[in-house]
């Protein structure tokens, strides 16, 4: 693989890298496999990936993205169908973004605890990036639980 050549090139492959790892997860979770929770009333794959859904658009109109056509969210493999297609939409349009573009505000209204650390679109996103590694900590955590349930 050749190495990324620009900051949002960079950004782009770690997006990529991380949704492919969060994918590679659940792939092959059933919808009731999904509903495990992590421990009694945390997460469960399913929510944790509807969580993801949701903060990838965030992502998008912070950064003033266009988002795709909203998905229909009503079973598993819908909500892991948009995950993934938002991811790789959202790592495309990351690779052509501008550094100026990047360096510029969020393009949405940023909740207290962040408006100090959230200053550009480039924490924005490094922040998305660092979100989800965190949540692919979560879901392989759940992905050990349900190998166990399994034996």
């Amino acid at each position: 693989m050749e190495l990324p050549q620009s900051t949002p090139a960079l950004l782009a492959v770690q997006l990529n890298q991380r949704a492919t790892v969060i994918a590679g997860l659940t792939e092959k979770w059933s919808a009731s496999q999904a509903m495990i929770e992590l421990h009694e009333g945390g997460p469960s794959g399913h929510s944790t990936l509807l969580h993801l859904v949701n903060v990838t658009r965030t992502t998008q109109a912070a950064l003033d993205l266009p988002p795709p056509f909203s998905d229909k969210l009503d079973t598993w493999d819908q909500v892991r169908f948009s995950f993934r297609s938002l991811a790789k939409g959202l790592s495309e349009q990351i690779s052509g973004i501008t550094l100026e573009s990047l360096e510029a505000p969020p393009a949405i209204e940023i909740v207290d605890d962040f408006k100090n650390s959230l200053t550009t679109r480039h924490a924005f996103l490094l922040g998305h990036v660092f979100h989800l590694a965190y949540h692919a900590g979560q879901l392989g955590s759940l992905a050990t639980l349900i190998n166990s349930k399994e034996k």
